[in-house]
């Protein structure tokens, strides 16, 4: 599949290919004529050192599950963010390692999760 896109950091008309959920090649488009309909701009995905959560679900909370730490990552590739680290504030140690267990979980429960989770933004005076 391919389509036509403009780059963000040139302005300029690029076809993009992708084969499956990945990016083959991005190829100038000048040659091309410029069309009147609205064409998406592309450019890499965005990499959050420190989200809380979302959507009212905290990640430092004891009412955090697997199931929930993957909809918090994925609510974010909506917004152009491909990779996150889930933020523990200081909190109680029970609290953090329970945070750490359900992250952990989400990422051996579902690949798309594991591949975003960059790592875990531990706050506080660690």
């Amino acid at each position: 599949m391919q389509f036509l896109a403009r780059r963000y950091d040139t302005h300029e008309l690029a076809v993009v290919e992708i084969h499956g959920e990945r990016i083959l090649r991005v190829r100038s488009a000048a040659s091309q004529q410029a069309t009147t309909s609205p064409v998406p701009w592309v450019a890499p995905g965005l990499v959050d050192i420190q989200v809380n959560g979302y959507g009212g679900q905290e990640f430092s909370s004891l009412e955090l599950t697997p199931e929930r730490v993957a909809t918090i990552v994925r609510r974010h590739f909506a917004f152009g963010v491909t990779q996150l680290c889930p933020t523990l504030t200081t909190q109680s140690f029970e609290m953090l390692a329970h945070g750490m267990r359900a992250i952990d979980a989400a990422c051996q429960s579902w690949p798309d999760v594991e591949r975003a989770v960059a790592g875990i933004h531990l706050e506080g005076p660690y």
